[in-house]
């Protein structure tokens, strides 16, 4: 049993061994893959800087582009005129007349749709029948058209 019992400690002491061995290899890659990732990181934001230079760089060189293309080209801005200008011998003023008569028949279309709107909205009652029948309630008494004296006498 101290054999089989030494045994088992020697087997234990070379597990040990074995793990520490291990710990000391995970722990080596561990220190290389910090640094690895010190360098990794300077690398990334220097990339990041670069590709903002470059995309400042190209925005800049599009209007450049377009400038060398019309000077390879020869393909230059021409302006032509119907006719040339002239100086004139009057001054120009608005026609008194075209402008009142416009005035008044913009005024008179806003009249229309002003009075079209206010018959088509308005919601007063005039009989006592449109009461009665909106409302579905009996008119008890109401009021009629108040005939003036011409109105009688045109009326017989």
């Amino acid at each position: 049993m101290i054999v089989d019992g030494d045994t088992r400690i020697a087997d234990l002491e070379r597990r040990i061994a074995a793990n520490k061995d291990r710990v000391a290899r995970i722990e080596q890659s561990q220190a290389l893959a910090s640094a690895q990732r010190e360098a990794y990181l300077k690398l990334k934001e220097k990339a990041a800087r670069a590709n903002e230079e470059l995309t400042s760089w190209q925005q800049n060189i599009g209007p450049v582009k377009h400038i060398l293309a019309v000077e390879c080209g020869h393909h230059g801005m021409q302006f032509a005129t119907v006719r040339d200008a002239f100086d004139s011998t009057r001054p120009s003023s608005p026609d008194p007349k075209i402008v009142g008569g416009l005035c008044l028949a913009i005024g008179a279309a806003f009249g229309i749709v002003v009075v079209l709107l206010a018959e088509l909205l308005d919601r007063s009652f005039r009989t006592a029948r449109g009461i009665s029948s909106t409302l579905g309630l009996p008119v008890i008494e109401s009021i009629d058209e108040i005939l003036t004296a011409a109105a009688r006498k045109n009326a017989c």
